[in-house]
């Protein structure tokens, strides 16, 4: 259930390495602009997209470590 993948995504991600990897993944792609003056619109979408799935990584962690 999601217990189960919040303590995997902890166990995986939650050490050092983890956090670099985390870290990274928050600098290279969530604190960028989702989009630009100029780009095609859906493109914002498709960023969208990926800061979602960070954000549903780090509250993951999140939760685990209040279990």
């Amino acid at each position: 259930a999601r217990d189960d993948l919040d303590r995997l995504t902890l166990r995986v991600l939650g050490d050092e390495d983890g956090k670099k990897l985390m870290d990274w993944l928050r600098q290279s792609i969530l604190e960028q602009p989702v989009a630009l003056p100029g780009s095609d619109p859906s493109y914002a979408f498709y960023r969208e997209g990926q800061n979602s799935l960070i954000r549903d990584l780090e509250a993951r962690i999140i939760r685990a470590r209040k279990l």
